[in-house]
């Protein structure tokens, strides 16, 4: 099916919510898909330009994302922080943090982010966080919530405005930085993703349900 599809031009790719175009969406959480979902990502990597598409996402297949008009994003070629994402958001006692910042910019060992654990959103929580890699806000691990955290990481709370000609230049930096890896490295996301798909979607593809 995905060789009769439009391959997207947007490459280092993430899904998010219309409004809110730097919180990543976790796809794969086996829920169905909210209609006001978008692709972000580069048109032109080179120039640092991030773009949207134009259609909503309406399909998560085991390969990719399809868009309304049929455009296709393969998993290959998604942001490899999003990918990270994707991996953690699912493992077990696991919470997603996004809109957040350092609650204490000094010794930065304490968030306060918008929190979602299993469906639940709660807003304004400050939490104790001890990255798994020194200095990488990505995942790690709250005693206060005895919980593993995976922080959406270029939802970061003192971006300022949000539409997407207006991001921060230490949040534009974030995105570009990160989108590099080994090739290797990049391959074994992409099967994990894949695996993860299979397990939780039990290879069914999700749709859009309207209204929700």
């Amino acid at each position: 099916m995905h060789l009769k599809l439009k391959k997207s031009k947007i490459t280092d790719w993430w899904v998010a919510k219309e409004n809110d175009k730097m919180a990543f969406v976790n796809i794969l959480s086996g829920e169905p898909l909210r209609s006001n979902l978008k692709v972000v990502g580069y048109f032109d990597k080179g120039e640092e330009v991030v773009a949207t598409s134009t259609n909503y996402v309406v399909m998560i297949t085991k390969e990719g994302v399809i868009t309304s008009q049929g455009s296709f994003y393969p998993f290959e070629e998604a942001h490899e922080v999003y990918l990270q994402f994707l991996i953690y958001a699912n493992k077990e006692d696991t919470i997603i943090g996004y809109n957040w910042d350092f609650a204490d910019k000094v010794s930065k060992e304490k968030i306060v982010a918008d929190i979602i654990d299993k469906g639940s959103i709660r807003k304004d929580v400050t939490f104790d966080f001890i990255p798994n890699e020194k200095d990488v806000m990505l995942s790690g691990y709250s005693n206060n919530l005895s919980k593993n955290v995976i922080l959406s990481t270029f939802s970061r709370r003192n971006n300022g405005c949000l539409v997407i000609f207006g991001i921060a230049d230490f949040v534009k930096a974030d995105i570009y930085n990160s989108s590099f890896a080994f090739l290797e490295e990049s391959q074994e996301r992409v099967k994990e993703v894949k695996k993860i798909f299979s397990n939780i979607v039990k290879g069914k593809n999700i749709s859009v349900k309207v209204g929700k």
